[in-house]
């Protein structure tokens, strides 16, 4: 699964005098469910709007990866209580 989302500066000079940049993200998982990965990239869009050079550093705009694990529970149990 892919989104992409255009950044918003607070400053419209940046706004108006930069091209716009995008975050795009990957979600990707095996089969199952197992293994989640995302992946996050910052830049502008090429002519066909496709990531383009350069890509910047998420830690600027305070995109930050944090890794969780997920417990899976039956629900049935749980609805028995």
């Amino acid at each position: 699964m892919v989104f992409r989302g255009r950044i918003d500066h607070n400053n419209n000079l940046v706004n108006v005098t930069r091209r716009p940049r995008y975050v795009t993200l990957w979600w990707s998982m095996e089969p199952g469910g197992n293994n989640c990965e995302i992946e996050a990239v910052i830049s502008p869009l090429d002519a066909d709007g496709n990531v383009a050079p350069p890509v910047e550093s998420a830690d600027r705009y305070g995109l930050v990866k944090e890794e969780s694990r997920v417990a899976r529970v039956a629900v049935g149990p749980l609805a028995a209580r």
